[in-house]
């Protein structure tokens, strides 16, 4: 299932699969798939930790 969030960007489920499986998809997509932008995940990784930084600043401050 894949929703919608603000930015417009689509926010997706994670699932776990087998190693054969992924090389299974791999094999199939692997050519379909984008690259991988290092630096526009480094941002996102920042975003989600400030996130959860202030998070816990306000259960903190509502104990």
């Amino acid at each position: 299932m894949i929703s919608i969030n603000k930015n417009n960007e689509p926010k997706l489920n994670t699932y776990m699969v087998s190693k054969e499986e992924l090389d299974i998809l791999l094999a199939q997509y692997g050519s379909k798939l984008d690259p991988v932008d290092q630096n526009k995940l480094a941002q996102k990784k920042f975003q989600m930790q400030r996130a959860k930084h202030f998070e816990q600043r306000f259960l903190k401050k509502t104990d």
